[in-house]
């Protein structure tokens, strides 16, 4: 009894020991495996960020040197059409921050010139302008849980998606509208530079502020082609509301018995959809550092 035993126990040691250098042995397979031949991580790490951008551009770019075409480029492009930058955060090597950001404001102004009505010559002008106002802002901030330890990664995840925007157009015209000149010359396209004469003009076209709100729930996959450099692609789903307030436009009209200005209230509009996503059909590389 004592020899088998003592069998027994010399057979779990050298049992155990297989074991633990099968277990090794795998291990320094799959570091090899997530490690370039010069040692570098292959995929993320806690503590890494990361900034996405359209793949489209670089692709097209290895098409086109393959025909010749002219005219190639490489600059970086949005994962999508809402123009936001997109980024993530490693919390852990499988658990992300991540989000998106837009802040647009434009301001565009127009001048044209015009026949001063109070001068004698035709060949004296006055100036008309135009300013146009636009301003858009777009936030969103989820996060996602990552799947897979070789260079294919699953992720799925959720975010909370809000924006907001404002448009508005103002006039101001080198002729002014009064009881005793009622008919003057101003410019009715700024765009094409024309003028007219009349009694009536716009002074102001402003549309109601735009608010949006929307949830996503959403799943994807990244393959890493080098190290922290990854391509890939992800599906969405979620409800988005949309709503615009009231806006206004204000015109200014004279007559021989004064001048008055004429405020007409513009509708406002609401839309709510529930729907699936492919962010605009985006094949994002994503950058890690």
């Amino acid at each position: 009894m004592k020899k088998i035993a003592s069998l027994i126990i010399a057979g779990t040691f050298v049992l155990s020991g297989a074991m633990a250098q099968n277990d090794e042995s795998a291990d320094q397979q799959n570091d090899m495996q997530l490690k370039s031949k010069k040692g570098v991580p292959i995929l993320p790490e806690q503590g890494d960020w990361a900034l996405g951008v359209n793949a489209v551009p670089f692709l097209n770019f290895l098409g086109n040197t393959m025909n010749g075409t002219s005219g190639n480029t490489t600059a970086f492009g949005f994962l999508n059409n809402n123009q936001t930058i997109f980024g993530k955060y490693f919390m852990e090597e499988d658990f992300v921050i991540r989000g998106a950001l837009r802040i647009g404001v434009n301001s565009t102004k127009t001048d044209n010139f015009v026949q001063d009505m109070g001068a004698l010559s035709p060949q004296d002008v006055v100036e008309d302008t135009r300013v146009q106002n636009t301003g858009i802002y777009l936030l969103s901030g989820g996060i996602e849980k990552r799947k897979g330890n070789s260079r294919i990664q699953g992720y799925y995840g959720a975010e909370l998606q809000l924006g907001l925007s404002t448009q508005s157009t103002e006039y101001e015209y080198g002729n002014a509208l009064t009881e005793s000149n009622p008919s003057v010359f101003y410019t009715d396209d700024f765009d094409a530079g024309t003028s007219t004469q009349g009694s009536q003009r716009p002074i102001l076209s402003e549309a109601g502020t735009t608010w949006m709100v929307g949830a996503r729930a959403f799943v994807g996959v990244e393959y890493f082609v080098a190290p922290k450099l990854s391509i890939g692609g992800e599906f969405g789903w979620g409800p988005m509301y949309r709503s615009q307030a009231d806006g206004v436009s204000r015109i200014e009209r004279a007559s021989f018995t004064g001048v008055e200005e004429v405020e007409t209230e513009l509708g406002g509009e609401r839309e709510f959809d529930m729907d699936t996503d492919n962010m605009q059909g985006a094949l994002k590389v994503m950058f890690h550092f």
